[in-house]
């Protein structure tokens, strides 16, 4: 099993950065939670359940924009629950797996 990267990631190509974290992440969801009620929203999707560690090594790499994405997931490389996995589950009642 591939090694989980941590938080920030960094494109090597590309001017970006993201400097995020398990706490950010938190935030974040807590964040789209309150707007999502507040504006009635009748669905909320996170679009990447898993980090992509292992998708990465199976490929042979990420692309500079995979990258960036690569430790966004509920779940980290391991398969571990990030806090804002809990707080999904806590709030919305709906368990991923």
């Amino acid at each position: 099993m591939p090694k989980p990267a941590c938080w920030p990631s960094r494109s090597p190509r590309l001017p970006l950065n993201f400097a995020g974290s398990d706490t950010l992440q938190d935030n974040y969801l807590t964040d789209l939670l309150a707007h999502a009620e507040t504006r009635g929203a009748e669905f909320i999707t996170w679009f990447i359940l898993q980090d992509y560690d292992a998708l990465c090594v199976f490929i042979g790499g990420c692309s500079d924009t995979d990258v960036l994405w690569r430790d966004t997931g509920l779940y980290d490389g391991f398969g571990n629950s990030r806090p804002a996995y809990t707080r999904w589950v806590g709030e919305l009642g709906v368990v991923l797996k």
